[in-house]
């Protein structure tokens, strides 16, 4: 086996995650008509990292997959993109919510742009 760099991306793969605190949804402050919500910091870094995160790791990875190759290909690339979601993103996880929305929605883009992106040969 010989690595050959050829100025393409081939593989990506979104696979972080981080959990946040249990039942955070319930202990924020009081809600009010008066002044506009806010997330606490333990939500927003889950969001940030586990939604946000595999949306730009697809989005750079769409990119990237279709550049040109600089090598003469002897063979067809096929291009991979995989966007890890754990059990959570089909199954319940109760008591977290924050975690569970976010790990969702990696299940959620990953339907919707895998149609599009198998037309593509990615």
């Amino acid at each position: 086996m010989e690595f050959a760099s050829v100025g393409a991306i081939d593989i990506a793969v979104a696979i972080a995650g981080l959990i946040g605190k249990a039942s955070e949804l319930f202990k924020q402050e009081r809600p009010s008509l008066e002044r506009d919500p806010h997330l606490p910091p333990t939500i927003e870094r889950v969001i940030e990292i586990n939604l946000k995160g595999s949306h730009f790791t697809s989005q750079l990875a769409h990119y990237y997959f279709g550049l040109p190759s600089t090598s003469d290909e002897k063979f067809t690339v096929r291009k991979s993109l995989t966007l890890v979601g754990s059990a959570v993103s089909y199954y319940d996880f109760p008591q977290c919510s924050d975690y569970s929305p976010s790990k969702l929605a990696t299940s959620g883009p990953f339907r919707a742009i895998r149609i599009p992106m198998e037309q593509q040969r990615i």
